[in-house]
């Protein structure tokens, strides 16, 4: 990566972290960054530009490797950073007569300031109208369930337990939310009448469902899965629409099948992630444990865990990326955004569909990368803030229309 992408990934990290958006994937990459000499100038000018004025919460131990990095890193050419006694326990932070840029150490049992005296500016907010909805963090835990019969269920309302009866297998609600199908033995095959049923999710929503042969699918936001509700025959087939992580329950007898699109993909037992929404011009298959096999057309390719297939819908060609950073590409589902060296329009996109917004661009879409790494809990106000600080391109929020709109001002 280059020095000037590195610098701007730290930047928007920094930033995520200040204002309490840190989770353990931006704790860890911080950490890297830390040891990169290349950074020393950067991580000196981030203690110069910090607000006066912060409220962080406090921060976990596990957190203070990454500052104890920096502080080695920094001290030996700004011999000036001296730290201060160690405060035992969790004070107010002041705002000082002169305003300060303050770099806080977890470690040794308390915190360390550094104040490097120097001025700056005051940071500016997002314009936003009916701010109260922008604030919000998206409630995400929520999908609608179709069944053969055309009945939908609200999954995320729905009380826990039996939710309906389908073609020998009951449909259940687990304590923890999850949709499992338990199959009725009492009622042999050719008794069954196999319906087809869907599980879908909105914009700004995701789910879990464990299928009836025991594989299990996690739906991202604007996504979908369609499967009979019990596998008989010798293959079991579902269809996926925008992004899904599959685990596919081990069956050699009976091969797991996938459509996508106009693509297929044959499994036997393994774990991949399906990323195609019908906006997004490529689609990607990705695959982290077992082995898929890819057909397209007359092309097909057969993959190992690290490769990524990608391919346009209107194109029989597939195309492989190899040494896939494969944590990158299923960060949605651990609750992160992973933007790293993501083309800007890709990551408003990902943005849209969490947050249920419409993205609108007053001139043409910025050609520039975003490397950030922020939960899925961020504030949306709060994320758009750290995109300004690292792009410089301007953003409105509009939240008296449903949906909302994001305007990109640049």
């Amino acid at each position: 990566m280059a020095l000037h992408q590195k610098e701007q990934e730290l930047r928007s990290l920094f930033s995520q972290w200040l204002h309490n958006n840190g989770n353990e994937t931006i704790i860890n990459r911080l950490s890297e960054l830390a040891e990169d000499s290349e950074l020393q100038e950067t991580w000196q000018s981030l203690l110069f530009e910090l607000p006066d004025e912060m409220q962080p919460e406090l921060i976990e131990q596990q957190h203070a490797a990454i500052f104890d990095k920096v502080y080695q890193n920094l001290i030996e050419t700004e011999p000036g950073l001296m730290p201060a006694a160690p405060v035992r326990h969790m004070r107010p932070w002041r705002k000082y007569a002169v305003a300060a840029a303050i770099l806080v150490l977890f470690a040794a049992g308390g915190f360390y300031f550094f104040n490097t005296g120097k001025d700056h500016p005051a940071n500016e907010k997002i314009t936003e109208t009916s701010p109260g909805r922008a604030s919000q963090q998206s409630d995400n835990n929520k999908a609608i369930l179709t069944l053969g019969s055309g009945q939908q269920i609200i999954l995320d309302t729905s009380a826990n337990g039996k939710l309906a009866q389908q073609s020998g297998a009951e449909v259940i609600k687990s304590e923890n939310g999850q949709i499992i199908y338990q199959l009725n033995d009492s009622i042999t095959a050719s008794q069954q009448t196999i319906d087809t049923n869907t599980v879908s999710t909105p914009r700004g929503g995701e789910y879990t469902i464990t299928l009836p042969d025991g594989s299990i699918a996690w739906l991202n936001a604007a996504s979908s899965i369609s499967f009979p509700t019990a596998f008989r025959g010798n293959e079991r087939t579902v269809t996926v629409q925008g992004e899904v992580y599959l685990q596919v329950a081990k069956n050699s007898s009976q091969p797991f099948r996938v459509k996508v699109k106009d693509a297929l993909i044959d499994v036997v037992g393994t774990a991949f992630n399906v990323n195609a929404y019908a906006e997004e011009p490529i689609s990607r298959i990705t695959l982290l444990e077992g082995s898929i096999s890819l057909k397209k057309g007359n092309e097909r390719k057969i993959m190992k865990p690290g490769q990524q297939v990608w391919f346009r819908e209107n194109s029989n060609t597939l195309n492989f990326s190899e040494n896939i950073d494969t944590e990158q590409v299923v960060a949605w589902k651990n609750g992160t955004f992973d933007f790293r060296d993501q083309p800007f329009e890709s990551v408003m996109n990902q943005i849209a569909r969490w947050y249920d917004m419409k993205i609108v661009y007053e001139d043409k879409i910025p050609d520039v990368k975003i490397l950030g790494i922020m939960s899925r809990n961020t504030n949306l106000s709060d994320m758009l803030k750290s995109f300004e600080l690292t792009t410089g391109i301007k953003f409105k929020i509009e939240n008296n229309i449903k949906p909302g709109r994001i305007i990109i001002q640049r």
